[in-house]
């Protein structure tokens, strides 16, 4: 988990700009949470589709949005 955030921090494509700011460590975290972080349910990690799935069902009902507001709430201290 360490590797994938701050490899988004550091190289990925979509924190081109404002690279190495607070913003781009939240936008680091929220694309972390929303597209890469390990799901549970049917067919995680086996079935690109059922994780897409599951990732946007995180979305919509909350699930990580407190370790969204706890990030920003750090980063923006």
């Amino acid at each position: 988990r360490h590797d994938a955030l701050l490899s988004l921090f550091r190289l990925a494509p979509t924190n081109e700009l404002g690279r190495g700011t607070a913003w781009s460590a939240y936008n680091a975290l929220t694309e972390y949470l929303d597209w890469m972080a390990p799901v549970r349910g049917a067919g995680a990690g086996d079935d690109d589709e059922a994780d897409a799935l599951l990732r946007a069902r995180r979305q919509f009902d909350g699930t990580t949005q407190k370790v969204k507001d706890r990030g920003f709430a750090l980063l923006a201290a």
